[in-house]
Formats: structure tokens, sequence, C-alpha cells
């Protein structure tokens, strides 16, 4: 279930840092300077300190498992943000989905969504982005 969409144009510090340390792990942590401009949800707040930082061309569909320090909460969401790539980027396409819902994704869009449900990502190139957990204030 998609909950929220947004835009928000990445810093060239944060792209350099983005193009320098991602990869396809999902363990790439951005690092506490990459958090000075990073979108938010209202009523929600970082479950990590910093994202993951990824470097892909597709995401399998799957869930996640909490992965924050402490008991998981009630209420739990995910942001995906796209920091390269997408329909602007050399007319590479990005779709993300989650649930029974799709969206196409330029550079600078992000998704807030429930991450227990099933998403995915899929590109016809590759693309670089950020992702974390929130949990409620």
């Amino acid at each position: 279930m998609i909950l929220h969409t947004g835009y928000l144009k990445p810093t060239k510090e944060q792209l350099v840092l983005a193009r320098k340390n991602a990869d396809s792990s999902f363990c790439a942590l951005a690092g506490e300077a990459f958090m000075s401009d990073f979108p938010t949800f209202e009523g929600w707040q970082n479950a990590t300190p910093t994202p993951v930082l990824l470097k892909l061309k597709n995401v399998e569909p799957h869930d996640d498992p909490w992965v924050s320090n402490g008991s998981e909460p009630r209420a739990r969401r995910a942001i995906f943000w796209l920091l390269e790539g997408g329909k602007t980027y050399h007319g590479a396409r990005i779709f993300f989905g989650c649930g029974g819902q799709v969206i196409q994704m330029k550079a600078g869009d992000f998704v807030v969504f429930n991450d227990k449900k099933t998403h995915w990502v899929m590109s016809d190139r590759q693309w670089i982005g950020a992702s974390m957990q929130l949990q409620v204030k």
C-alpha cells in the first residue's frame, strides 16, 4: 500500500556520496551527513539513524522484516527515495510497486509505503536510491 508520494531534489553532496557508496547489498549505510536534507513524512520518524544506499536495476518482490533496534512497532512504514535514474535519466523508466499499486518514478521522487506488504522496483537501467524504515513519533 502506497501512502504518500512526493519530490525532493537530492543535493550534489548526497549524489556524490550515493554514487560512491551505493551497492546491491542492502547494507551500504549513508551516514549522518546524508541526512541533512532527507524526505520526511509528518507523524513519522526514522527507525534507523541513516538510510541504506542502493544501486540496482531491479528489486525482486519482497516484504521486509523489522531491522531497527527494539521491538517492532504496531505501525511502521518505509520510505524509498530515487536519487538518480528514472524517466528523465537517459530515457530509462523505473516503476515502484507495493500491494496492487504501481507508480512511475523520476529522480527526486520518494514514496512512503507499508513495507510489510509485498513491494518491488523494476527498471530498464540501473538506478541509485535510498531506503529506510519509519516508525510513529
